[in-house]
């Protein structure tokens, strides 16, 4: 038990490690404030063009979040669709231990918040305001409630796990910041969601390839 302890410890250590790695990664990938082109850049496209500064509305064919069904968690079931809370929304990861399940007819009647597959999930109230993950099919076909906002982007001009990365980024929650009033992270409207300005790749091919080295 004891060298079970120590692998855990190990692990964990190598999981920390492997997060900073990425953080100060994704600080380089990414342009900093006021630059056009990332610190970092892979090879193939060191001589291609600058970023631009897009707002999400236009990359985007849906913003908007779901509801919580009449009577709350009476109406949770241990199987049927998914039913994403904001807990299940982590930093840039999906937490489905105590995911909860609504039956068909409730589903049926919240058509408009079905999740698909890489549709992108952002905790828009409370504590866990900002988190934000990526859609997988563990999920798909579920539901999300009023705490969490679908953005589904138009594939071929922003990729969805690019928008996930930048929306946890440093850049991005000063952004989220900005329109909380008195510094307390009350809730985000969807107007502002749709106004949050991303940088981007002047070509799909280059957001794929920094989706997928993060």
């Amino acid at each position: 038990l004891s060298s079970l302890d120590e692998l855990i410890a190990a692990e964990s250590e190598k999981l920390e490690a492997l997060k900073t790695h990425k953080k100060g990664l994704m600080q380089q990938l990414f342009p900093r404030e006021g630059e056009t082109v990332p610190r970092l850049r892979f090879p193939e496209f060191r001589e291609t063009e600058e970023w631009d500064k897009c707002e999400l509305g236009p990359l985007a064919t849906k913003v908007g979040s779901g509801i919580t069904p009449t009577g709350g968690d009476k109406n949770y079931k241990t199987s049927g669709r998914p039913f994403v809370r904001s807990q299940n929304v982590g930093w840039g990861e999906l937490i489905l231990g105590d995911v909860a399940f609504i039956d068909e007819e409730t589903h049926q009647s919240f058509d408009s918040t079905e999740i698909k597959v890489s549709d992108v999930l952002l905790n828009i109230t409370g504590a866990s305001i900002g988190r934000s993950a990526v859609a997988d099919l563990r999920i798909a076909g579920g539901n999300v409630n009023q705490h969490v906002c679908i953005i589904r982007t138009k594939p071929d001009e922003l990729n969805p796990v690019l928008l996930n990365q930048f929306l946890i980024s440093e850049r991005c929650q000063k952004q989220i910041d900005s329109f909380q009033a008195g510094g307390n992270r009350q809730g985000l409207n969807f107007a502002q969601i749709r106004s949050f300005e991303i940088p981007l790749p002047p070509t799909e091919k280059e957001q794929r390839r920094i989706a997928e080295c993060l």
